[in-house]
């Protein structure tokens, strides 16, 4: 019980961070030890919130949630080990995703411990939030590592694992959509689905899959082309544009109709 008294919110965006940093180097095993630590004491703290009496009434709602592609050095990237385009032409979306603190200092905390209770007060109200969408980027950035490992050890295992993550993380997305009670998914839904449905559609491509893999390019195709334009400044977003409109390939429809 003492171990999940000591989770703060920090903690948990803390490791998140670290082991992008660690995944952006190729470390990929050092990168899932975080990532899983992270999610570890994401449930650590939903287990001691059940326990708390009553909500602060005070802290901020809806707080927004800000993440950031961070992608593979280039270095690891070209790595003769590490094919991210496969024979069918889809391409590993090699990044991982760190949680933003949106918090400034502008505001009139004169001390750094003050200062630093507002920050872990807003962070805490970040999770609080957003507990599907954290579990989400969690579990995709999980499931992306494995992708790594497996791409650079040539292990079927490890794509396993990385797609049954990817689509747990879809499942904690899902979940979200139908909670925002929204036409349309805000721009951390959309990010995250995009990434996740093209790292699925690779893996399937890679097992012989197309069909599988086709229904996800599709599902690509249409997001990128109803895209709002103002989303092209953010290159992740932009990744998915080019990709998928701009310069859209048939390697997976055309494997399918040869199969």
């Amino acid at each position: 019980m003492n171990s999940l008294v000591t989770v703060t919110p920090s903690s948990i965006v803390r490791r998140n961070n670290d082991a992008v940093v660690s995944f952006q180097g190729g470390k990929y095993q050092d990168s899932l030890a975080l990532f899983q630590e992270a999610l570890g004491n994401v449930r650590a703290k939903l287990a001691v919130a059940d326990h708390q009496a009553a909500a602060d009434t005070r802290r901020p709602k809806d707080t927004v949630l800000l993440i950031q592609g961070v992608p593979l050095d280039e270095s690891i990237r070209s790595s003769a080990r590490i094919q991210v385009d496969n024979s069918s032409g889809m391409t590993f979306f090699d990044r991982c995703f760190l949680i933003a603190n949106p918090l400034t200092t502008a505001d009139n905390d004169t001390t750094s411990a003050s200062a630093s209770a507002s920050s872990e007060a807003h962070i805490n109200s970040l999770l609080d939030d957003n507990e599907c969408k954290v579990c989400s980027v969690l579990l995709y950035n999980i499931g992306a590592t494995h992708h790594l490992a497996g791409l650079a050890t040539g292990s079927q295992q490890e794509l396993d694992k990385a797609f049954k993550v990817y689509q747990m993380a879809l499942e904690f997305l899902q979940i979200e959509y139908e909670n925002q009670q929204q036409e349309q998914m805000d721009n951390v839904l959309l990010i995250l689905s995009m990434a996740i449905m093209n790292n699925i559609a690779h893996i399937q491509s890679t097992w012989f899959q197309y069909p599988q893999a086709r229904h996800c390019t599709q599902w690509l195709r249409e997001a990128a082309e109803h895209m709002d334009t103002a989303l092209l400044r953010d290159p992740d977003f932009m990744f998915f544009f080019l990709r998928y409109y701009v310069l859209p390939f048939n390697d997976v429809s055309s494997c399918s109709a040869a199969a």
